[in-house]
């Protein structure tokens, strides 16, 4: 699989010296990746107990072309919806909690209603390079998904849990930092693999549930 040609975008150094990885690559196998997905954290998936933070890297063009032709409020009607769509993904309590539920529709249309009022998401600040950028987060069960657009060139969307110091991003022209030959094309799944276990070895098997949390239970008859 072959990475975009714009630069990836990850945390600096100055902000996170724990475990990193390529997590996903996004597109059609065999063609070039639309989106690159970088995680850091000391597990595998979010949880309230440790810092974790994903940062996808999108191509402007190819996001326009894949989620922005159905909304006509631009990229970031897209972009929340999409931020919004991970952060329920991500927050999705124990399979027994679910059980019997309408959890996953109501939460499903409550991150389409959010998505929708992407003007009202707080305001927060990042940093890439010596860049300040102005995203729109939503915080939800715990976990904060937030957007930006750079200078028409990348959509950046970002997901964090126990994380309290400000994102600090940094752009990237090879992936060593994240366990990855630095080859245009990848073997797919193969590098995500190798990357993985070497950023959290044994860790890198544990994907545990979130913990309902209070906002999550009145959708749990929703």
């Amino acid at each position: 699989m072959a990475l975009p040609n714009t630069p990836f975008v990850g945390l600096a150094r100055s902000s996170w010296a724990g475990p990193r990885w390529l997590d996903r690559l996004d597109g059609p196998i065999g063609k070039t990746a639309w989106a690159v997905w970088l995680n850091h954290g000391y597990e595998l998936a979010p949880t309230p107990r440790s810092p974790w933070v994903s940062v996808g890297t999108f191509p402007q063009p190819e996001f326009r072309s894949l989620f922005s032709a159905g909304f006509d409020s631009s990229d970031a009607r897209a972009a929340a919806s999409l931020a919004a769509s991970l952060l329920i993904e991500y927050t999705k309590p124990p399979p027994d909690v679910r059980r019997g539920t309408n959890y996953m529709s109501a939460v499903a249309t409550l991150a389409e209603k959010m998505a929708d009022r992407w003007y009202d998401w707080p305001e927060e600040e990042w940093y890439l390079d010596t860049d300040t950028l102005s995203p729109r987060v939503w915080s939800w069960a715990g976990l904060k998904a937030g957007y930006a657009v750079v200078d028409e060139e990348v959509i950046i969307i970002a997901l964090s849990c126990s994380y309290d110091n400000v994102l600090r991003f940094t752009r990237l022209t090879n992936l060593g930092e994240y366990h990855v030959e630095n080859e245009p094309v990848l073997m797919w799944p193969n590098a995500l693999h190798s990357s993985l276990e070497a950023a959290l070895g044994e860790r890198s098997v544990n994907s545990p549930y979130w913990p309902l949390q209070f906002d999550q239970e009145p959708y749990l008859n929703g």
